[in-house]
């Protein structure tokens, strides 16, 4: 009634408001109408104090109020109902509104829409009505059955009583626990009510504590009622409550003052809620596995960083250099960095490091790139923690019983381990974008598996029903509650230690599952089917050579297979030679029985990582094979696993060396789990060139897809053996009859090799037309292309088994590859026959002689005997014969002294040399005039550096420039001088080991011949390793040297020694001078003459005179004379007052055809 009374006088302003003149105004008006006329003083009150009010919101707070306080009228009526053992439905479809609706109104008598009793729909007052919660239209907030985030609101409630209107409604949800099996007792407990024993249900669903009003009418003593306003909702509507009390409950001997709402009826039960459930410990939250804090992509260990230890006679290794990457590889390894950087793996590094590792960028299949540091030389010196990998023997007695199995995979296991800051510089390695190194335990380092696996079995320790080998934790449990408080205790030790889970790698509550290449199940452990799959697939034999093979492989394992001879008759009798070949049922039935035989016990070992551990691989022309094997306890290896696949057509393409270094590395990384962390196994092989690519040879020295393979060999601690291939039984057995290969589960082995290889091809700065020239002439040549078939298809065993016109190549078979139609040794390009002549003209363009030739054929290009045609071209060519040096000394020829202002020139041509290069700290020269005048001595106190000549008479001394003189004058020589020089600076020195290009700029300059990109890529050369090659180089020169001319070494002088002095070009020795000094560079001594006069010489020019003689050497030295040019005085006079010096004459003075005297200039005789 009063609804419709506010709707009349609503209509009622809204006609009158059209007869007001002013529009703006009109809505104003009719709301001060509708809030003054309003009957409900205190919602008129209301109304009048809120600000901002228009008149829409004053309309609908109106029709609020009246339909709140009509509610709560109805509310006083209601019939008691009960409020016990109502199921929460919580897939509601909105599809199934009306049938509902239908029922609700049968059963219950109350509409769903406005919870009110009435004879149809069309009655309804919600009809239109917009639900103020879900701003739904249809139905009012009291029944809506929108989810929430939180069921409880608390907001603000008018104290009194009479209060029709408020902002928010204080509604509490009411339901309970059924459980699914109905035969089941209910949750219940017992507690004490102020003091009065009360059976309480445990609702998990309840936001509240309820009572019925029978069972507040018997507590002695009584708690007040408190009127409440609050509004109690379940599934079925509105609940009657009559008011709240403050009671104590007791549980356990502990008291909680809670708040308890009283509700009509006798038959409810008491309801105990969820947060006082929780409280009590009567309900326990269990979160989801699925929690963020356990799983995830990398953590962070919560233990003390990890020390790598060295041996104390450890020699650090560093490179200055980073190696050379594919241009089109710089941006992806550059981002890699960064992601590795952005989460704390690696950081920079700005400061000096003893150790230094390269990397290799390795593409991945999705276009990003993987950074492996070669830590070969590191792991040299790395001790060994020598901590026991535990096996599956020693963890399988506590398995038995267990029913229920989960298995936890840590995501990047060694990358959440801390590592020591100081340890952490031994993991420096170089890129081209700087240096860093690791901030968390890298993979590769040899003791990473033994300290990860001593952190887990720490951490773990003592936790019931766990076991953990590496990066993988086994719980189990005799029952799904065991197992379950057993997980849960895992997982809140992992969520508390930071350590992080692989979500898709974690299997839970399995019956059965794979665990360290077993499977562990209720019926204890066995082989895992997989790793003797290539037995059981193998497929039989079709001939007699086929049958062969398979024999030998069981009887390699003979000895443990018990009755063997008569199980293996069926198929021996198909070897008699009088046998005809049929494949029968008897013999299909003994092939099936081997198999069975070959993959279970006794025949197939338990690993154990405490046991020397041999891996066998092999590579036929179509598939690969390999067998992981364990020395039992008579010493005899037996096998713990089988392997095999095809090979795609792209690798059945490769050589035969890179096939079995295929083979190798495939194998190692299918037996991962049994291989990392081992202290060392050994790889037999039946390819002889294979061994010392893995045990020796630095990646950059071998086949471009070898580099690709043996890095990720690296990982593992791994030294190669050659074994005859009659003793390889097992892996040839299964790489000749092979597993095919799952094309949906790709080995990333060829796509990844593949993608590098493009990289190079599309980077390579030689032109198209000069690389198609080489490839059209290798397909020409008949010599060439019988290699390449002997390449891709694999080399005799002997020589002589080969064509006569190929054998040249025989020797260097295991170097061989053929990459996009070229023939590749190593890393230089074989040249066809047709071409030779013409490479070897480019080679000597520069003129450079038999050994530098060589050099810089060496870096480039290669084909047999190419050694012998480079001396063959070079030693008769006229050019070289007729500017080759000469064969003896001519005597001394005298050159007038230069004019004085040469020195300016030299200053001139020093200083733009020091502006291009930098300002040396010494500056050794030869005693030239130039060099020491005055403007020379103040140039060099400008620029700051020291300059220190040679002995006079003893240009060996300063040997360097010397021979730098004589190249640049051969060079200058030549037709094209520029021609000379490039070439000159492109090849390799051989003190050095590197090109003069490579020792200035960092990288080798592109010449006339042809040569791959990869060389031409920026590589600053490793400044130790220069040195300590130019070190060797100059020692074995000296020794050769030494021994040539029979050198002995002479006695050290003292100052105050008598000597005697003469050069090379005098016949006898002057029995003048005193050793009164050093001079500025070794082995050079200053002489006092009876003169006064002062003189610098060589110790070879020096001979020590006995003591007892030198004073009368002294006594019968006449007085010499000197006599004076006049051509020559002035010219004397002019350096002596620049210079200050003081000419020494010879005893016996050399005179010219004219007659004029010869004197030695000044510069031979004085120290400056």
């Amino acid at each position: 009634m009063q609804e419709k009374l506010l709707k009349r006088s609503s209509e009622a302003c809204m006609n009158w408001q059209r007869t007001v003149y002013f529009a703006d105004a009109r809505d104003e008006q009719v709301r001060d109408r509708i809030v003054i006329g309003l009957l409900d003083k205190n919602v008129s009150q209301r109304l009048q104090m809120k600000a901002g009010l228009d008149l829409q919101s004053a309309v609908e707070i109106a029709r609020q109020s009246e339909l709140v306080k009509s509610q709560l009228i109805e509310r006083e009526s209601l019939e008691t109902k009960q409020i016990d053992e109502v199921q929460r439905q919580r897939n509601y479809r909105r599809g199934d509104w009306n049938k509902r609706q239908t029922l609700s109104f049968q059963q219950q008598q109350r509409c769903g829409r406005c919870n009110r009793k009435h004879v149809n729909e069309s009655q309804c007052p919600a009809r239109g009505k917009k639900c103020r919660k879900c701003s739904k239209i249809g139905h009012f907030a009291a029944v809506c059955r929108t989810k929430t985030v939180q069921r409880k609101a608390v907001g603000e409630i008018s104290k009194k009583s009479d209060e029709l209107v408020r902002e928010w409604d204080e509604t509490f949800f009411l339901g309970s626990v059924m459980s699914c099996n109905r035969d089941k007792d209910p949750w219940q407990v017992d507690l004490k009510l102020n003091g009065q024993p009360t059976k309480f249900k445990i609702d998990t669903g309840a936001d509240i504590t309820v009572i019925p009003e029978a069972i507040y009418s018997n507590l002695v003593p009584r708690p007040p009622l408190q009127s409440t306003t609050a509004v109690l909702q379940g599934p079925g509507g509105i609940i009657a409550c009559i008011g709240e009390i403050t009671a104590i409950l007791s549980y356990k001997l502990v008291e909680y003052s809670v708040r308890i709402f009283v509700v009509r009826g006798e038959n409810v039960n008491c309801l105990l809620g969820r947060e006082l459930s929780t409280q009590m410990g009567l309900v326990k939250r269990v979160h989801e596995i699925t929690d963020h804090s356990v799983f995830g992509d990398i953590g962070l260990l919560k233990c003390e960083p990890v020390k790598i230890h060295l041996h104390d006679n450890a020699k650090p290794y560093s490179v200055s250099t980073p190696r050379r990457i594919p241009f089109p590889l710089l941006p992806l390894v550059e981002a890699e960095l960064k992601r590795m950087k952005d989460e704390g793996i690696i950081e920079e590094v700005t400061e000096p490091t003893e150790w230094c590792a390269p990397i290799v960028p390795v593409p991945k299949k999705n276009g990003q790139v993987r950074i492996c540091v070669d830590l070969k030389k590191l792991n040299e010196a790395v001790k060994r923690e020598r901590y026991v990998l535990p096996s599956l023997d020693d963890i399988a007695p506590s398995l038995h019983g267990s029913e229920v199995f989960s298995k936890l995979d840590a995501a990047s296991g060694f990358w959440q381990i801390p590592l020591h800051p100081e340890s952490s510089k031994l993991t420096t390695f170089i890129t081209p974008f700087g240096r860093f190194r690791f901030r968390r335990l890298p993979f590769g380092i040899s003791s990473a598996p033994e300290i990860f696996q001593r952190l887990m079995t720490d951490l773990l320790q003592g936790k019931p029903g766990t076991k953990v080998i590496m990066d993988d934790i086994l719980v189990y449990g005799k029952s799904v509650e065991e197992h379950d408080s057993n997980l849960e205790e895992v997982l809140n030790t992992v969520q508390s230690s930071g350590l992080k889970l692989n979500k898709s790698k974690c299997e839970f509550r399995k019956e059965e599952l794979g665990y360290f290449g077993h499977r562990v199940g209720k019926n204890g452990v066995k082989p895992d089917p997989e790793k003797v799959r290539a037995i059981v697939e193998l497929s039989p034999p079709t001939s007699v050579s086929e049958l062969r093979r398979l024999l030998g492989m069981i009887n390699y394992l003979g000895k443990f297979l018990p009755d063997l001879s008569t199980v293996l008759q069926p198929l021996n009798d198909l070897l008699k030679g009088s046998s005809t070949w049929v494949w029968g049922p008897s013999q299909a039935e003994t092939f099936e029985k081997v198999k069975q035989l070959i993959s279970s016990a006794p025949a197939l070992a338990f690993y154990n990582p405490n046991r020397k551990t041999v891996v066998s691989s092999d590579a036929s022309s179509y598939g690969l094979g390999g067998v992981l094997l364990q020395e039992g306890d008579d010493k005899s290896l037996r096998p713990v696993a089988f392997c095999s696949r095809t090979l795609t057509q792209t690798e059945q393409n490769y050589a035969q060396i890179e096939k079995e270094c295929l083979a190798a590395v495939w194998t190692c990384e299918k037996f991962y789990r049994y291989l990392s962390g081992l202290p060392v196994f050994e790889l037999r092989t039946d390819h002889k060139p294979l061994v010392p690519l893995i045990n020796q040879q630095t990646l950059d020295k071998v086949p471009i897809r070898c580099q690709r393979l043996l890095m990720r060999l690296r990982r593992f601690n791994v030294i190669s053996v050659h074994i005859p291939g009659k003793d390889l039984v097992l892996a040839d057995a299964l790489s000749r009859s092979p597993l095919i290969s799952n094309t949906n589960v790709s080995d990333n082995l060829d796509d990844e090799v593949q993608m590098f290889l493009n990289v190079v091809e599309s980077s390579r700065p030689a032109s198209k037309e000069k690389i198609q020239l080489i490839e059209n002439a290798t397909k020409e040549d008949q010599v060439l292309q019988k290699v390449t078939k002997l390449v891709l298809s694999g080399w005799p065993k002997y020589q002589t088994q080969v064509p006569e016109e190929v054998r040249c190549f025989f020797p260097y078979r295991g170097e061989l590859s053929c990459v996009e139609g070229k023939l590749i040794y190593r890393d230089q390009i074989v040249i066809p026959a047709s071409m030779r002549m013409e490479m070897l003209q480019r080679i000597h363009d520069g003129h450079l002689g038999v050994t530098k030739c060589l050099a810089r054929a060496n870096s480039s290009v290669w084909w047999p005997d190419i050694s012998k045609d480079i001396k063959e071209e070079v030693s008769p060519e006229e050019f070289c014969q007729i500017n080759q040096p000469s064969q003896r000394r001519e005597p001394l020829k005298p050159t007038p002294l230069p004019f004085l202002g040469r020195n300016r020139t030299v200053i001139a041509k020093l200083k733009s040399i020091f502006a291009r290069w930098g300002v040396p700290e010494i500056l050794i020269s030869d005693n030239g005039p130039p060099f020491f005048s005055e403007d020379f001595r103040s140039f060099s106190v400008q620029y700051g550096f020291l300059h220190v000549s040679s002995s006079p008479h003893y240009p060996q001394a300063n040997g360097e420039a010397e021979s730098a003189v004589k190249i640049a004058k051969r060079i200058l020589k030549q037709t094209d001088p520029f021609l000379a020089l490039m070439v000159y600076r492109a090849t390799p020195i051989p003190a050095t080991g590197v090109s003069p290009s490579q020792l200035i700029m960092g990288r080798q300059i592109r010449t006339t011949i042809p040569t791959l990109s990869r060389n031409l890529l920026p590589a600053w050369p490793d400044l130790p390793t220069v040195r300590e090659v130019d070190k060797e180089s100059k020692e074995r020169y000296s020794h050769a040297y030494n021994k040539r001319h029979g050198v002995k070494s002479l006695s050290d002088l003292e100052p105050g020694q008598t000597v005697r002095v003469k050069t090379d070009n005098q016949k006898k020795w002057s029995p003048v001078g005193v050793v009164s000094g050093y001079g500025s560079t070794p082995r050079s001594y200053i002489v006092d003459t009876p003169e006064g006069k002062k003189m610098r010489r060589n110790r070879r020019h020096l001979q020590a005179v006995p003591k007892a003689v030198s004073d009368d050497i002294f006594q019968a030295i006449p007085e010499v004379v000197p006599e004076i040019n006049p051509e020559t005085s002035e010219l004397s006079t002019r350096l002596a007052d620049r210079r200050n010096p003081e000419r020494t004459l010879q005893n016996t003075p050399s005179h010219t055809s004219s007659g004029r005297v010869i004197r030695k200039p000044k510069r031979y005789i004085e120290e400056y």
